[in-house]
């Protein structure tokens, strides 16, 4: 599991310090979205040549010379808001399909191009409408595969199922434009309003990640290995279970390659800016996690690992400032602090899925009983080490997510055929009980 840090096109300021680079450092991928070029009142090729231009010199400049990576984001956002207007969508998913297959060479990863709804435009948000718009924009995606083999290595295939109604439609479209024998890496979309609106305790996910993973096996190659991808995640219990889905998903796959999950959030960047008082740091060495209750009492030798010798003494007087309840130079400087910390608790959320060996403890166990029961004594025995780390509600949660792979689980093991599993990803979405959208 690994995060993707997302983006931001904003320079550093004259004579302040660029903490860029100690981002980059923290992070494999980098998320950078079209969507500036796009949110335009009449979005062209002429709005999307200055954005190409930045994802081009972010790329070089940052990315490249350390061999990271940069995942392109539609811009699809800006038609969610309305900041595109409708009579403008059409131009809007013919500029993004020019840059996808004109700019093959400037990205290594692309997102596709999804419509789920217009916030407030009851009359656009029907299902014959959002069904039409995506049909078409998956439509050119698709001759794009064709006509640029190279995409195919390149392309995340982005789900939507808030609703049944919009699992129902990206159902259909890839059934219809037979698009599992073209893609190879998938992605989930729509979960950044999902649970503020819906106020659910579990991850919305776990059910179509086992559609994307039977999609995936069922594939003309599955010999390529699995990507799946998870847009706007930051929530401690979802990433357990990101965890452990790939894990579950690796063993799956028997030896016939591995599991790769990502996720990306901006929350870590914008929580360092809004709560740098109050931030706690984790560090997982030698099997041992360790926990710094503020800034100011993280080590030197820490600090180093984060930010490069030019930045060092910059986020030393960041950090002064903080300790004497001065306004600091940089709100942005604690932003890499805050991606290593979250990062090494992806890191040992990994480590104890292997060290309880919780993947055989499903796929072994006995029966349901003895699977709760067995998972109780791991997690009151991981409260009674990191209480800061999992709370009551955390484990709760982890729990219920538990309780639910293991149900698909079951699936995957007795029946593992789409009929069932839609059925099921129906029920949950019952379950998610987000409000009706499209009519």
């Amino acid at each position: 599991m690994k995060y993707v840090h997302v983006a931001s096109r904003a320079s550093p300021i004259l004579g302040r310090a660029d903490y860029t680079n100690a981002i980059v450092r923290q992070v494999g991928i980098c998320l950078f979205s079209l969507i500036s070029g796009l949110n335009q009142k009449r979005p062209g090729l002429d709005t999307l040549t200055g954005v190409a231009h930045e994802i081009d010199d972010y790329r070089s400049h940052y990315l490249a010379p350390y061999g990271k990576q940069m995942l392109v984001d539609s811009g699809g956002y800006s038609i969610i808001t309305g900041d595109v207007v409708e009579r403008d969508i059409s131009k809007f998913t013919e500029c993004y399909h020019e840059y996808q297959a004109r700019a093959v060479q400037a990205y290594d990863y692309i997102m596709t191009l999804d419509i789920p709804l217009i916030i407030g435009n009851d009359e656009f948000n029907t299902t014959q409408n959002i069904y039409q718009h995506n049909r078409q924009s998956l439509t050119a995606t698709r001759e794009n595969l064709i006509n640029y083999p190279e995409l195919r290595e390149k392309l995340f295939f982005v789900w939507q199922f808030k609703t049944k109604e919009h699992f129902g439609i990206w159902n259909r479209i890839v059934s219809e434009l037979e698009l599992n024998n073209y893609v190879k890496h998938r992605a989930i979309g729509g979960m950044v309003s999902l649970r503020k609106i819906t106020q659910i305790d579990f991850s919305p996910f776990i059910a179509i990640a086992f559609r994307c993973f039977l999609d995936y096996e069922t594939s003309p190659d599955p010999a390529h290995g699995f990507r799946l991808h998870l847009l706007g995640i930051n929530i401690r219990y979802d990433r357990f279970i990101i965890a452990f889905l790939e894990k579950l998903f690796t063993r799956y796959m028997g030896g016939r390659g591995k599991a790769a999950l990502t996720y990306d959030s901006i929350n870590y960047s914008r929580t360092a800016q809004l709560k740098m008082r109050y931030l706690e740091i984790y560090t997982f060495d030698d099997h041992q996690l360790s926990v710094f209750r503020d800034i100011p009492s993280v080590p030197d030798n820490i600090l180093k690992r984060v930010y490069p010798d030019d930045l060092f003494d910059s986020i030393q007087e960041e950090i002064s400032k903080i300790e004497g309840l001065y306004r600091v130079n940089d709100s942005s400087a604690f932003a890499p602090l805050n991606i290593f910390s979250n990062n090494e608790i992806d890191r040992y959320f990994e480590y104890i899925i292997d060290q309880y060996e919780l993947i055989d403890l499903l796929i072994n166990h006995k029966n349901a009983i003895n699977f709760k029961n067995r998972i109780r004594y791991v997690f009151d025995d991981l409260m009674g080490k990191h209480p800061y780390l999992f709370t009551p509600h955390l484990v709760q949660s982890i729990k219920k997510n538990l309780d639910i792979t293991l149900d698909f689980h079951h699936w995957y093991v007795n029946k593992r055929d789409y009929k069932t599993l839609n059925r099921k990803i129906y029920r949950f979405i019952e379950k998610i009980n987000f409000p009706t959208i499209l009519t």
